[in-house]
């Protein structure tokens, strides 16, 4: 979950977000066609596996709980959006959208090997989030920056 004070139009308001931090859901990247210039296809599978939705809800249900406890409650007047009258699960499912932390595109073992090579290429070689297997639970860019600096300390050996 992720509260957060901001001002608006009438004063400060309270906003937060809940964020399915392991999603079983999975998405998918192909190319468009052979010119690199296109754009790939990407579908990001979100809410695709029905368990990223509850945690979603569930995680939604514990902010609206928050505001609504002491101390914070004498400072929540009214849920502005989505309304008290829409259930966690229709906002989870109507809002739903990702914090762009793609990995896996090229992972470890199916695409790279452990070194970062391309499986069937020489001297062809990925350093960045997309050879992580799955989401890490810490900072995606420090863990890119690690397996970087990891790959390129073995390209230089």
């Amino acid at each position: 979950m992720f509260p957060a004070i901001e001002p608006g139009e009438s004063g400060y308001e309270i906003s937060g977000a809940a964020f399915a931090m392991k999603p079983r859901s999975r998405g998918r990247v192909r190319l468009n066609g052979d010119d690199p210039r296109t754009p790939l296809a990407i579908d990001h599978g979100f809410l695709s596996d029905p368990r990223d939705a509850e945690v979603l809800a569930e995680g939604f249900e514990k902010l609206r709980k928050l505001a609504a406890s002491d101390p914070i409650s004498r400072y929540a007047v009214k849920e502005v959006s989505p309304g008290p009258q829409v259930s966690a699960e229709e906002h989870v499912r109507a809002e739903a959208r990702g914090f762009f932390h793609p990995v896996g595109t090229c992972a470890i073992g199916s695409v790279v090997d452990p070194r970062g090579r391309v499986l069937g290429y020489e001297n062809l070689y990925v350093a960045d989030a997309s050879i992580i297997p799955e989401i890490p639970s810490v900072n995606t860019n420090l863990t890119t920056a690690a397996v970087a600096e990891r790959i390129a300390e073995a390209l230089a050996e």
